[in-house]
């Protein structure tokens, strides 16, 4: 965290629980985890999801009063009576509890989208009493008191009203017939709207019309009274003889409006873009640097360092010289197997591989799209040369230097909980996969595509997700020489899993605590960054047993192998039990319609399809391309490009790092 090492707890709550009060929970209980460490180790909650919760919530009370204010301004300015102001911004808290109860009673929690809902109605929800007081305005013209009045205006307005909410209503409907992530995330935001509504429509019909009596006086009608400058009489008077100016020429304001619409639509609907949603500025992004296919974790380390320096830099400072960036928190190479943490919430490919999480300072006025464009020529740049020159300096050559600097890759990714539940959990707006039975053609055709796809300009961060060249050392077993040496191919084997790995995966041994009686591992390793090359593999010795059962003379596995440098796939990825080579890629510049476009014609440019078939999976938005012609076998590959994935990054609620 910082650029400094740390152990990192994840903290995540049930599917029942509230986020709140799991963090809440969480500080509330941090003293007792400082007493219950020595003291010279620091803890403290440095990232939590309430910010979120907590803005949405005030959010909503700010579009409350934002709501309350300009509609009691022009019930002010048209009806000049301070009385209906009150009576119509009464209406706007009782009406949100009422959708609140209905919420809790239908299961709904309070979250982003019943909270965004909650701020929507805020606007509408004012129609209904604001409709009815002004109403009753009208039949105080038309009554001696202010009860006949308000119970006449009622009465009128009432089906009205009624026709007005169901309109609302409507435009909600078809969210419940959506499926998967979307009808999950806009169901409860109808359901807010429409709750809030429903209660508006009951209260104006009610709670407004008691208040009505209770609070509005009957006044002198302005229509035998001398109007001023600016009066609702005048106003509705000059409107009434525009109309009625207007309608002998109906039909050809109609005709104007329909060609006026269709060149609106045309010219700048067109111009439009398309995405799935829109981009939010959370001030936070999440980017996976992979170092070299090889690299050792020491070395992927100091990579990760130096590209947050970088990030810090191009941030920049605030007036008083401080950096712009919050925090930082990171993770660096593969989680360990001798440790039992669930690594669902953060997919590593190998110790080449680093995940950096960066929040800027609030209001530091830094836009994350600006900094990510900054970062994608400043980063390979930079990284590049440091690596380049440390590379140099160790005595490599000039072209392995090189080949090692080309392997550097960036990819931003979404960081912050908005971001991430839009996205699907998907790690970038673009995969393209390539899957078969043949994963020779797989990456064949795959190479073809990928030539294509980097030439579109928009597509940033482009790169395989499979390491498909990943060095490895190879040892074949001469079994005959084995043989004739009294060892076998399992005890290469096991003497090679215990030098490279750990003797945990040949021979489990566990010391039992006398005090507490838990178990706990015993393994011996040989450090790693000592088994560098395949000399080194070649010097292993091989522990065997003679003809007699006894212990001999150890071997070294060259004595009965053939030991190489060579280059292996390193990671198979499936679908449907069929290997894939995929690729995935960012947007710059163009939104997500258009680069789809792109991309269906980069595939038609390959000659190798027939015809594109649009589809929208549960999780996915893309095109499905089908091969023009028959490949060789009947192991033809099934090419298919998605604009989301269709895994599922989780979210924890609150994390915290140890010093």
């Amino acid at each position: 965290m910082d650029g400094r090492r740390a152990v990192y707890l994840l903290v995540n709550k049930r599917a029942d629980a509230s986020t709140l009060a799991v963090i809440n929970e969480v500080k509330a209980n941090l003293d007792e985890m400082r007493a219950a460490i020595p003291k010279d180790i620091e803890v403290r909650l440095v990232f939590d999801q309430s910010p979120y919760v907590t803005r949405a919530m005030l959010g909503v009370v700010t579009e409350g009063l934002l709501g309350a204010v300009l509609t009691g301004l022009m019930v002010l300015l048209f009806l000049r009576d301070w009385r209906s102001v009150i009576v119509v911004v009464l209406n706007i808290p009782f009406a949100l509890l009422g959708s609140v109860v209905a919420l809790w009673l239908t299961g709904e929690t309070i979250n982003l989208m019943t909270l965004g809902g909650l701020a929507l109605a805020v606007g509408i929800l004012v129609d209904e009493s604001t409709v009815e007081v002004e109403n009753i305005h009208t039949q105080i013209d038309k009554t001696d008191n202010i009860a006949r009045a308000t119970r006449l205006g009622n009465a009128q307005s009432a089906v009205p009203r009624l026709l007005a909410m169901f309109c609302v209503l409507a435009v909600f409907i078809p969210s419940f017939f959506m499926e998967g992530a979307a009808q999950a995330l806009f169901v409860p935001l109808s359901l807010a709207v429409g709750f809030a509504m429903i209660t508006s429509y009951f209260l104006s019909s009610t709670f407004v019309p008691v208040m009505s009596v209770w609070v509005l006086r009957h006044y002198r009608s302005e229509a035998h009274s001398k109007p001023g400058w600016f009066s609702f009489s005048r106003f509705r008077a000059g409107f009434a003889r525009s109309l009625q100016a207007i309608m002998p020429l109906r039909w050809v304001l109609v005709s104007i409006y329909l060609v006026g619409a269709g060149l609106v639509i045309w010219l700048v609907g067109g111009r439009l873009g398309t995405e799935i949603f829109p981009t939010v500025d959370a001030g936070q992004f999440q980017l996976r640097l992979r170092a070299p296919d090889g690299t050792r974790i020491e070395r992927t380390e100091e990579i990760a360092k130096q590209a947050l320096a970088v990030i810090d830099e191009v941030a920049g400072k605030d007036p008083e010289g401080k950096s712009k960036v919050a925090i930082s928190v990171g993770y660096v190479g593969l989680l360990p197997s001798s440790y039992p943490i669930n690594d669902i919430y953060l997919w590593m490919r190998g110790p080449e591989e680093a995940v950096l999480r960066v929040e800027l300072k609030s209001g530091s006025g830094v836009r994350i799209e600006e900094l990510k464009h900054q970062l994608r020529d400043e980063l390979p740049r930079r990284l590049g040369d440091w690596l380049r020159q440390k590379m140099l300096a160790e005595g490599f050559s000039e072209d392995k230097v090189a080949e090692r600097v080309r392997g550097l890759r960036f990819s931003f990714e979404p960081a912050d909980i908005v971001n991430e539940v839009m996205s699907f959990g998907s790690p970038t707006p673009i995969e393209v996969a390539v899957r078969g039975t043949n994963f020779a053609h797989n990456r064949a055709y795959a190479a073809k595509v990928y030539e294509q796809l980097a030439q579109i300009r928009s597509l940033r961060d482009l790169q395989v997700v499979q390491p498909l060249e990943y060095p490895a050392v190879a040892v074949t077993v001469d079994r005959e020489r084995a043989g004739l040496s009294g060892l076998s191919a399992s005890d290469v084997t096991r003497s090679l899993v215990s030098a490279t790995s750990s003797s945990r995966f040949v021979v489990p041994n566990f010391w039992a605590d006398p005090k507490t009686g838990i178990g706990y591992q015993v393994q011996v390793q040989i450090p790693p960054y000592q088994m560098n090359s395949a000399e080194e593999i070649g010097l292993v010795p091989i522990q065997g047993k003679n003809n007699h059962g006894g212990t001999r003379e150890p071997l070294l596995v060259r004595d009965v192998a053939r030991v190489r440098s060579d280059k292996v796939i390193g990671e198979y990825d499936r679908y449907n039990m069929q290997r894939l080579v995929s690729m995935t890629a960012n947007i710059e510049g163009e939104d997500l319609g258009r680069v789809a476009a792109h991309i269906a014609r980069a595939f038609a440019a390959t000659f190798l399809f027939r015809w594109l078939v649009p589809s929208l999976p549960e999780q996915a938005g893309g095109t499905a391309v089908m091969p023009e012609e028959p490949l060789p076998r009947r192991d033809d590959a099934f090419y298919e490009m998605t604009s989301q994935t269709f895994c599922t990054d989780f979210v924890p609620d609150a994390c915290f790092w140890c010093f």
